[in-house]
């Protein structure tokens, strides 16, 4: 069980420093950015073309955007972390509770059972199509079947990542 372990990484001194570089990083790079903005938008006034009320929204946008991108996924991984202590706590009461097992025990039957095949396997329909379209889809992907009629095996950095588009 983590405890809280990991969220407590950010309260080490060299991490927080890291992450203190970032954040003043990003807000060098948005003053930048606000600069070349507004440079921008007064070449394209003399144009005619200028939109400040653009501008200004994308100014806002990258203020938000600047003020945000270290704090939110601090406060998200620290509360995925607590949330994954308290299911797992939580689980394992349900799991165990009330059974002379411990939890190594328990997770030992869990799998045994899961793996274990029964003889009578029924075959229904969702199962037939299932298996029918299981099939269709390493065919399609492992062997580059295309509409334009091109087969061939899939070479792993150019034809596998353009199947699913067709």
């Amino acid at each position: 069980m983590m405890d809280n372990m990991g969220a407590a990484i950010f309260e080490l001194p060299w991490v927080a420093g890291a992450v203190r570089l970032f954040h003043l990083f990003g807000w060098a790079l948005f003053a930048v950015g606000m600069v070349v903005a507004v440079f921008d938008t007064a070449i394209e006034a003399q144009s005619g073309k200028a939109n400040p009320k653009t501008t200004a929204l994308n100014i806002l946008k990258g203020f938000f955007a600047t003020s945000l991108f270290t704090t939110v996924p601090l406060a998200l991984y620290r509360f995925a972390i607590t949330l994954q202590t308290t299911f797992l706590g939580e689980l394992t009461a349900i799991m165990v509770g009330g059974q002379s097992l411990g939890i190594d025990e328990q997770s030992m039957s869990v799998l045994e059972g899961s793996f274990r095949l029964t003889v009578d396997v029924n075959l229904r329909l969702f199962n037939l199509l299932a298996l029918i379209a299981f099939g269709f889809c390493v065919i399609k992907v492992f062997f580059c079947v295309r509409p334009s009629g091109r087969t061939g095996i899939a070479r792993w950095g150019t034809g596998l990542e353009r199947n699913p588009v067709g």
